[in-house]
């Protein structure tokens, strides 16, 4: 009997195979997709590069806008030493010769010495600063004291000597004559003795223990006037020693006080010799006078001080404060001034210097008992506090002491031209528009020096305009447009060597951008300049290529660089009057500027309707594409995967189907074969 068979049935059958094929086949459209997708991101990745290019090409042109490109200056010192120079934009081309007659200083002073370690005295330093007017004439005046005070001191103890030994011989005469008037009454042979005696009170009178023929003088007249005394008779003796002793102290006290005077007076000759003071007939009144004369001009030459701002910093020091604390605590205040806690090796003492240069940087520091407020008393001598005080208008005292080192703030002088200037800085700036000199060192010898012959050293200096600024910027125009150029040549051309085309050959927008740049760089300018075209500066195209490229002509652009204002109008017109708005439509920073901005811009650019937003809807367009270029490829995947969904639950339920008719098959044959063998 015949049997039922299902080979290839149910089971049995490549369901998966047979699926993946036909999902295959709904996917084919994929690869076109795919590729389009390809060449829509290259596209897209070129057209930022084309972005980025005509930014670039927009900054080239806008840096050929501002006024510095086109003004740019150099600047140069005969002598960097003693100055140099710098200059902006607005600095004129010119030359001018420098003389530096003097530095801008800091006001410094030095105090008293004071034993090393040791307190300085309790109170308060009240520190300020200002303006001190006559400080030099007051510190010579104090020195002039200072100088003659030896000569002074000198002709009191040679006044007091001179005194005392006048007096002494008076008594000395008086005795003499008592004695004359004796001897003559009671006896006249006794007048040759008593007349020997007179010429030897005489010489000693006379004698100044400096010249030797008054000493012989001095000696003859004693030896006579022991001759005459041994001549006498016993009884005139008697006479003459009755009155011995009186007459022997009397002579004595009086040589001995002449030889005082003599030393004082010879101490007094030296004094006068080191001041320098003519002694004339008088040398103790000349001292006197030349001493008073100096009190007397120090005290009207006091110096004055002008605060320069209403700031006063009161320090108080304490009775352990040594210079060391003192300079700490100054530092603390920050009043201006830099202390210094200085050691010579044996004594301490207090330096002060200002932070800033010029006149009106000066500072005076007074030491007083207590603060303003409680009215405390100034310190003005060289005692306590007072030895770090600086008040010169108050005395030489502390560190305005004669013999102290001061040095007074003062501006810097120079001339220009031989025309004075000051600063309070050694920084000169607007006395030449756009100029700045920074003073290094003095050219001037014997500066304002009456006694001496003034020597000038002038510096030259120089100003010139910079055409190595307007060659660059150009250069980096030129380079942008290039580099822009060559690429949208590149992307829209056909290479018939490789039989490639460029990605947008036959692009209508993107040819449009090549033309408007090359267009426009063969335009005129309608800026003012008497250059109208490009070419008229040097830039030129390139010889023997088609892509329009520019190069620069070094010698033609050298000629136009070197008449600036022409060049930079041919790039950049000039400002209009006030109200008014510059065009910028005309000068080729301003055209190539504003077609960047246009291009890049969303939604077109007013000034330039052709390529207005051409590069920005041209990426818009192609992401939109790129978009629904997605899109579809996620269509046709969702529908290659509904299908595969679909045709596997197919394919499933009838391998489900054809199992059961394989089961059934398999018992029908069974029941088949059993009935065969109950009948065969």
């Amino acid at each position: 009997m015949a049997t039922i068979s299902s080979t290839g049935i149910g089971s049995g059958l490549d369901v998966s195979s047979i699926v993946t094929q036909l999902v295959a086949v709904e996917k084919r459209p994929l690869k076109t997709l795919e590729a389009k997708a390809t060449m829509v991101e290259a596209k897209i990745s070129a057209m930022a590069k084309i972005s980025s290019q005509f930014a670039a090409l927009g900054d080239a042109a806008s840096a050929m806008s501002t006024a510095s490109a086109w003004s740019a200056r150099t600047a140069t010192s005969s002598n960097t030493t003693a100055a140099t120079i710098t200059v902006d934009s607005t600095a004129a081309a010119t030359s001018f010769s420098l003389d530096v007659d003097a530095l801008a200083k800091q006001q410094a002073v030095s105090s008293v010495a004071i034993t090393k370690g040791a307190a300085v005295g309790a109170g308060v330093l009240k520190l300020q600063l200002g303006a001190w007017s006559g400080l030099e004439a007051s510190q010579t005046a104090d020195a002039l004291v200072a100088k003659y005070q030896p000569a002074e001191t000198a002709a009191t103890a040679s006044s007091t000597a001179n005194t005392a030994a006048a007096n002494a011989l008076t008594d000395d005469q008086a005795a003499a004559t008592q004695l004359e008037n004796v001897l003559v009454v009671s006896n006249p042979a006794l007048g040759a003795y008593t007349t020997a005696y007179r010429a030897w009170v005489t010489a000693i009178e006379n004698n100044d223990h400096a010249t030797p023929a008054l000493q012989t003088a001095e000696t003859d007249a004693l030896t006579a006037l022991q001759t005459e005394y041994a001549a006498l008779a016993p009884a005139d003796l008697a006479v003459v020693d009755a009155d011995a002793l009186l007459l022997t102290a009397a002579t004595t006290d009086a040589s001995a006080l002449k030889g005082t005077a003599v030393t004082a007076t010879a101490s007094l000759s030296a004094a006068l010799a080191t001041a320098g003071i003519n002694p004339g007939a008088d040398p103790i009144a000349a001292a006197h006078t030349a001493y008073n004369d100096a009190v007397n001009s120090a005290q009207s030459v006091r110096p004055t001080f002008t605060p320069s701002s209403a700031n006063k910093f009161e320090i108080t020091i304490s009775a352990t404060d040594t210079v060391a604390d003192v300079a700490a605590a100054i530092n603390k205040a920050n009043a201006g001034v830099v202390a210094t806690a200085f050691f010579d090796g044996t004594q301490d003492r207090l330096l002060l210097k200002s932070k800033n240069t010029g006149e009106t940087a000066g500072f005076k520091l007074m030491a007083s008992s207590d603060t303003e407020a409680n009215s405390g008393v100034e310190f003005t001598d060289n005692t306590g506090l007072g030895r770090l005080a600086f008040n010169p208008a108050a005395g030489a005292f502390g560190a305005a002491s004669p013999g102290s080192v001061v040095e007074a703030g003062a501006n810097a002088k120079a001339r220009i031209n031989g025309l004075a200037i000051t600063s309070s800085t050694n920084t000169l700036t607007g006395n030449i528009p756009g100029v700045t000199i920074t003073l290094g060192a003095t050219t001037t010898t014997n500066y304002n020096n009456v006694g001496g012959t003034e020597a000038r050293s002038p510096v030259a200096m120089s100003v010139k305009e910079d055409v190595t600024v307007a060659v660059k910027i150009v250069d980096n125009f030129v380079k942008a447009y290039n580099e822009l150029v060559t690429n949208l040549s590149d992307l829209t051309k056909y290479d018939s060597a490789t039989k490639t085309a460029g990605a947008f050959q036959g692009d209508a927008a993107v040819n449009g951008l090549l033309s408007v740049l090359r267009n426009m760089a063969g335009s005129v300018s309608k800026s003012g300049s008497t250059y109208k075209n490009l070419s008229d500066v040097g830039i030129v195209g390139v010889k023997n290529q088609l892509k329009g490229l520019l190069e620069v002509n070094t010698s033609k652009f050298s000629i136009a660089a070197n008449n600036g204002v022409e060049l930079r109008r041919l790039f950049v017109p000039d400002d209009p009057a006030a109200g008014a708005s510059r065009d910028t439509t005309n000068g080729f920073a301003n055209m190539f500027n504003n077609l960047a901005k246009g291009v890049l811009a969303s939604g077109g650019f007013a000034n330039n309707k052709t390529s207005g937003g051409q590069v920005t809807n041209k990426v818009k367009a192609l992401k939109d594409e790129a978009k629904r270029i997605t899109a579809e490829q996620t269509k046709v995947n969702d529908r290659a995967t509904a299908l595969e969904t679909r045709l596997r639950k197919q394919y499933s339920a009838l391998d489900g189907k054809m199992a059961g008719l394989n089961a059934l098959n398999a018992y029908v044959a069974q029941q088949v074969t059993t009935w065969n063998k109950s009948t065969g």
